[in-house]
């Protein structure tokens, strides 16, 4: 998905596709940081739960919302259908992860 959306289009596009993916493993491992979970996901909540991924996402979202109004409509509907894209198949992956018999 990430080399359709730079194929299909640019900057904005390639940045529709990376910051769901960062976003989604941020919240992710925030959300199970203070709990006890098995030893082999520690590794992954320390890396995505430092400090330089939280300003890496940060900065995607700002600049998101700072291209995304100087867009053209098409270019903006395009932008939001790779986002929206993306934030499906990664909700689809943590679905699978968490109840793979669904």
């Amino acid at each position: 998905i990430v080399e359709r959306g730079a194929r299909e289009g640019d900057y904005e596009e390639t940045l529709a596709v990376l910051f769901p993916t960062g976003w989604f493993y941020l919240a992710w491992a925030e959300s199970i940081e203070d709990a006890e979970p098995a030893s082999y996901l520690r590794e992954w909540i320390e890396i995505h739960t430092t400090d330089e991924l939280k300003s890496f996402v940060a900065w995607q979202h700002d600049e998101l919302n700072r291209l995304g109004p100087e867009l053209i409509p098409r270019r903006q509907r395009r932008v939001g259908r790779h986002f929206r894209r993306t934030v499906a198949y990664e909700k689809a992956f943590f679905d699978i992860a968490y109840n793979p018999s669904a």
